[in-house]
This record gives structure tokens, C-alpha cells and sequence, in this order.
């Protein structure tokens, strides 16, 4: 016996649920063949020259499908162009050079492996490409990669003979034939001399090289020693830098032209704030000006 009023008030609860799912159930065994009979109407009255519903469906599956397909065409397309074509005009030296367009693959260029993952033979990522240093002449001495570390911070700078780098992946990785225990066991790399004082094991940029990162970040100068445009990006063949790209007429760092001169014979200027930049000579600038001038118009 339930003397207790909240018991007696959960009793009545479980039989009025239960009173529910009985009438929901008669209710849809009511309906079922009026449902059946409407159905059977409707796919009479699709039979004939009609197309039947299921074929429209599946219609509309194959058109989902091929458009899921074209979307992930240009999608993989899109990635490879981000690896492709930099089309540039070429400066040359000599003041009676004629303009040629140049076209490089973005892949062999320190924009393209700077920041790009560093894979193991096995595929596995061990670091990533911090810099690549290279001496007076444009020969790529160095690659610096970037092991470890949360958000910048305890991370381990590396740096190993630029021929190590054995290959280029399409999507743009760099595979080395180290391990991530190589990677732990190497000196550390500094770009202060005085940091090989104080430890003989660490290794730092030789005394005549170049950070091409830096050099990134430096502007194009005309004799006269005015600003004319930006180092946009330095191509490399052959484990040497190859060309200078440059950059110009950019909308808030954007867009613009871009224009290729030859590494060898550029004369790279330290700045007293050791920044790098690109001196032209005289007829560079003269050629350069001209191109500017037809680019424009």
C-alpha cells in the first residue's frame, strides 16, 4: 500500500505514460495502410514515361558526387599551384639588356622552404626550416632547422651541410637523411659569434655568412642608396642562389610586380643596424627604372 503522497503521485505518472504509448501505437497501426495505400498511389502514378523517384535520387547522388570531386580536384590543384609558378622579369646588367620573363618554381626558393616541415627518410616530421645561410657568393653553406619547443619558446636551433637536404616534396617538405635523435645529440646553433666562446660545441654562422632570412626582410637600393623596391624571395639551383627576387608597387604588402636580377656580381650591404640589403649597380638601376616605368603603363 502506497501511504506516501509521492509515491502515489509517481504510480499515476507511470500509468498515464503508459496509457500514452499504448494509444501512440494503435494510432500509427490505424495509419499504416492509409499510409501504404498513399504510397502505392504515388508510385503508380510515377510509373510510365515519368522518371520513378529512386531515379531522380539517384541522379542527384551521382551530381553530389562529381561535384564533391571537381571541389577536391581544384582543391589538391590550388595546393600544388601554392608550389608553382613565380613569372618575374629579368634586370640584366648591362644597360642595353633586354627584358625577358623568367618563370620559377616557388619550391626552390627560400620563401618555399623557409617554415616548411623537415621530414626523416621514413616521412616522419622532426623539425622544420628555421634559415638557410649561404656565403658571399650565393653558395648555400648551411640549413637551420628549428627542433622543438611551445610556441617559440626552449626551441632548439640545428644547423647541418646544406647538401643534406636530398629532396623536395610536391607539397613543398624537405626530406634530410637524419633522425630525431641526431637532431637531439648536435651542437646547437647560434648566430652570435661569442656564443662559440663560451661553449666550443655550439656551431655559428661563419664569419662571411649570410642569413638568407634576414636578407628576406631587407630592401633593394638603388647607387644612390634609396629604398626602389623589396627583396621578395632568393631562388636557388644547384645548392646556389641563383636570382634575386624583387618586389615592387605592392598595395599593403600585396599584389605588385615582381622583377628577377642575377645573385652573382649583387653586392648585399650590412647595414649599422645589421640589416641586410641589395645595392644595384648604376646601369641595374637605370634598367630597373625602365622596367618600372613600362610596368606601370
Amino acid at each position: 500500500m502506497l501511504n506516501n503522497p509521492i509515491q502515489m503521485k509517481e504510480k499515476v505518472m507511470i500509468i498515464k505514460n503508459k496509457l500514452l504509448i499504448a494509444a501512440s501505437v494503435a494510432a500509427v497501426a490505424v495509419s499504416m495502410p492509409a499510409w501504404a495505400e498513399t504510397s502505392a498511389n504515388v508510385n503508380a502514378e510515377v510509373k510510365g514515361d515519368a522518371p520513378s523517384l529512386s531515379q531522380d535520387a539517384k541522379r542527384e547522388w551521382e551530381n553530389v558526387k562529381e561535384g564533391a570531386a571537381e571541389a577536391a580536384d581544384k582543391t589538391s590543384k590550388a595546393v600544388e599551384n601554392a608550389y608553382e609558378d613565380i613569372k618575374a622579369t629579368v634586370i640584366g646588367e648591362e644597360e642595353t639588356s633586354t627584358a625577358s620573363t623568367v618563370t620559377i618554381d616557388s619550391r626552390a626558393t627560400a620563401s618555399g622552404m623557409i617554415g616548411q616541415p623537415v621530414l626523416d627518410t621514413n616521412g616522419k616530421k622532426i623539425a622544420s626550416v628555421q634559415d638557410i645561410i649561404i656565403d658571399a657568393d650565393g653558395n648555400a653553406k648551411m640549413v637551420v632547422l628549428a627542433d622543438g619547443g611551445f610556441m617559440g619558446i626552449g626551441t632548439k636551433l640545428a644547423a647541418f651541410d646544406y647538401d643534406l637536404v636530398s629532396q623536395r616534396q610536391k607539397d613543398g617538405d624537405v626530406i634530410m637523411p637524419i633522425t630525431q635523435d641526431t637532431l637531439n645529440k648536435v651542437a646547437p646553433f647560434s648566430y652570435e659569434a661569442k656564443d662559440a666562446e663560451k661553449d666550443a660545441k655550439v656551431r655559428v654562422i661563419p664569419a662571411n655568412g649570410i642569413s638568407v632570412a634576414r636578407l628576406l626582410e631587407g630592401q633593394v637600393l638603388n647607387q644612390k642608396k634609396e629604398n626602389v623596391a623589396e627583396i621578395d624571395n632568393i631562388s636557388f639551383s644547384n645548392g646556389e642562389a641563383s636570382q634575386i627576387i624583387i618586389g615592387f608597387d605592392k598595395t599593403l604588402g600585396l599584389g605588385g610586380e615582381k622583377a628577377a636580377m642575377s645573385f652573382e656580381g649583387s653586392r648585399i650591404v650590412r647595414e649599422d643596424n645589421n640589416n641586410l640589403d641589395v645595392q644595384l649597380t648604376a646601369s641595374q638601376t637605370a634598367n630597373f627604372e625602365n622596367f618600372k616605368k613600362t610596368a606601370t603603363n
